[in-house]
């Protein structure tokens, strides 16, 4: 199969456009600063801004849309790429008889906390956060594109992702560095709840959206399926590294940390039965890529 993935300069468009290569796949990577990935067709090129046609002319099976903008720029730049991109492509895929698009929205659209309430899932109507103008605008990325699928060819898979972890993310960075100097954390008394989505089950999520007729024209909630504490994460940590967790009780209301008293989440059984899914890599077994690839560098 030929792919397209725009955002190929990301963390999750590198891993993506490896694993695309490794199993025989033709790769069109494109991204804002350029990127020089071995064995793909590399493409710089700006799709919020420049003129340039995408390549799309050759035969492509999927595209991929990984383009974010999460955290520079004013409300007209997030907009721009979040909301107008997403049906650009859609344009594009029309215009050159790409039959799938694949797109990376985030599971903010369902607000920021399921603090008091069940796990997010599809079931639950959209409510980004008053302010947070990355959740909003890419809600409105789905609408766009969505809408201009609508009375085409051209199928759709839309997929909400929380916290992405893996090798050189940085999800999990602070609490390795907190826990490998043995600093005592608060968070014996913490029972928050969290799901999270390691980098190989997001690729492989991908994937099967990719080729899988059931998820065309399909939105889902994606996680590794876990629903774990602060606790269990750091637990896991110090497992990984070898060394003991040194936690004292603080109540949660004098927990002065939000990120380790949050809670966020998600139910994942749309797309597990619908799709057949089994994430390759448990939790325990990322979570300890991710230390050892931190005690590599």
């Amino acid at each position: 199969m030929r792919f397209v993935v725009a955002g190929a300069g990301g963390y999750v468009g590198g891993f993506l456009c490896r694993k695309l290569i490794d199993l025989g796949h033709d790769v069109v990577a494109i991204s804002r600063r350029g990127v020089a990935i071995e064995r793909a067709e590399n493409v710089q090129l700006d799709l919020s801004r420049d003129e340039m046609i995408v390549p799309l002319t050759d035969r492509i099976d999927v595209v991929i849309n990984l383009i974010a903008q999460s955290n520079l720029g004013g409300a007209d730049d997030y907009f721009s790429i979040n909301r107008d991109l997403p049906a650009r492509l859609a344009s594009m895929c029309n215009t050159y008889g790409v039959p799938r698009i694949v797109h990376l929205s985030t599971i903010g659209v369902h607000g920021v906390s399921t603090k008091g309430r069940g796990p997010f899932s599809e079931a639950d109507e959209p409510n980004p956060q008053s302010g947070d103008i990355y959740a909003i605008s890419k809600l409105a990325g789905e609408t766009a594109l969505i809408d201009a699928c609508k009375g085409t060819s051209l199928e759709y898979t839309i997929l909400r992702p929380p916290a992405v972890y893996g090798p050189r993310a940085s999800t999990f960075g602070k609490l390795i560095r907190f826990i490998k100097t043995g600093i005592p954390l608060p968070i014996a008394g913490i029972r928050n709840e969290n799901s999270y989505l390691g980098i190989h089950n997001l690729i492989d999520a991908i994937l099967v959206c990719s080729v899988s007729s059931k998820a065309a024209n399909e939105t889902f909630v994606l996680c590794d399926g876990n629903i774990v504490s602060t606790a269990d994460v750091a637990k896991q940590i110090a497992i990984s590294l070898g060394v003991p967790l040194r936690q004292f009780y603080l109540t949660e209301s004098l927990m002065p940390i939000r990120a380790l008293k949050s809670s966020l989440a998600l139910c994942n059984s749309k797309f597990v039965s619908l799709l057949n899914w089994k994430p390759p890599v448990n939790f325990d077994d990322g979570v300890r890529e991710v230390v050892d690839a931190y005690s590599r560098n």
